[in-house]
């Protein structure tokens, strides 16, 4: 990075960057530059993983599961929604295949699935199960 950004943060669509820059140092021609240099990498580093989820949960478990997804080292974004029956995961391809996001998710849905089944069987309430 040439002297003068502090920062840049590629969003998880990959459509968009912004970059922090002192003006003092560069010119707004200059920080172009540097944006068009790292558009295309940013384009081609980030995918999509998208997978059904099944069962029945709540959208809290949806919730849980998100947050889980999210400390995932290289994954970006994760939205989940049981009503919708479905999950994506923006992941940077450079650290992370689909397949094992796929896995790490699946690891994480079926872990909430028995804690939440034994959480509700202590409190003699029915039981919630769901899978990917």
């Amino acid at each position: 990075m040439p002297p003068g950004i502090s920062r840049t943060t590629i969003e998880t669509d990959g459509k968009s960057m912004t970059i922090d820059y002192d003006p003092r140092a560069l010119s707004d021609e200059s920080v172009r530059e540097v944006a068009a240099k790292l558009a295309p990498e940013a384009q081609r580093r980030f995918d999509k993983c998208v997978m059904r989820l099944g069962g029945r949960a709540c959208e809290a478990c949806a919730l849980k599961l998100e947050r889980k997804a999210e400390q995932i080292e290289g994954v970006r974004r994760a939205r989940a929604t049981f009503i919708g029956g479905v999950m994506s995961v923006t992941f940077d391809n450079a650290q992370l295949s689909p397949q094992q996001v796929s896995l790490i998710v699946r690891t994480f849905s079926q872990f909430l699935a028995r804690a939440q089944a034994a959480l509700l069987a202590d409190d003699g309430s029915s039981s919630a199960a769901f899978a990917i």
